[in-house]
């Protein structure tokens, strides 16, 4: 299963929406590394922090590999922010001090 599902245009044909799973993947590591770098984390801090191995982070950063909810989960609870916010930059500001 791919990110978002092709759509029917009106002539018939179909297009692909830009957030497939590869671009998703890719938004969603480079988020993490955007969040890391702001805190002035290494890699090895984030994943000590988040219960993971450093290379599983680096992975994920690179858009190598789909983190499941459950990793996602664990990466967020180490930055102290909803899982959204690893989604959305806008989510994080949402969140009460």
């Amino acid at each position: 299963m791919t990110g978002y599902t092709q759509h029917p245009v009106q002539d018939g044909a179909e297009r692909r929406s830009v957030f497939d799973t590869a671009t998703l993947t890719k938004l969603l590591g480079r988020r993490i590394r955007i969040l890391r770098a702001e805190r002035g984390w290494s890699q090895e801090v984030l994943a000590e922090l988040a219960g993971l191995h450093r290379n599983y982070i680096g992975h994920v950063e690179r858009g190598e590999i789909h983190a499941s909810v459950v990793q996602l989960a664990k990466i967020a609870r180490a930055f102290e922010v909803p899982v959204g916010a690893l989604i959305n930059s806008q989510a994080e500001s949402q969140v009460p001090p």
